[in-house]
Parts: structure tokens; C-alpha cells; sequence
């Protein structure tokens, strides 16, 4: 039988996790991102109005970027 998703437990807490998309469902795993301890990277040309807000209080790190490969070295 195919699964068509893996549960995996990972701690997270205190990890850079890099976010590629600003948007609603970007929004809403970062989130829980977030109450696992994440530090979270969000790479995306505009972040929707939770996210703005988050990366305002600087609960979140905002690169104004499309995703390309090169960008990892630098998130």
C-alpha cells in the first residue's frame, strides 16, 4: 500500500526552517513552525497580512526573493 504523506517527528526548536511563499498556507505552517521553537526564514517577493505582521514584531525573517537554489547558502 502507497502513503501519500509520511508523519515525522522532528525537533525543531531553535532550527532555521526557510519558508518559500508569504501567503495563507504559508501562514498557517508557519505557525505551527513557530510553537515548535522554529527560527523561520520566509523567502517570497510579498508575505500576506499575518505574516507582514509577524515579520514586523520580528518574530519571522522576510527576504524579499523568489526561491533559486543559490539562495540557500545565503537564508
Amino acid at each position: 500500500m502507497k502513503i501519500k504523506y509520511l508523519p515525522v517527528g522532528l525537533n525543531i526548536n531553535g532550527k532555521r526552517v526557510i519558508v518559500v511563499g508569504g501567503g495563507r498556507v504559508a501562514s498557517m505552517k508557519i505557525k505551527k513552525l513557530l510553537s515548535a521553537g522554529a527560527r523561520i526564514t520566509v523567502l517570497s517577493p510579498v508575505l500576506c497580512a499575518d505574516l507582514k505582521e509577524l515579520s514586523e514584531r520580528g518574530a519571522i525573517e522576510h527576504k524579499i526573493t523568489r526561491f533559486h537554489p543559490n539562495i540557500l547558502g545565503e537564508a
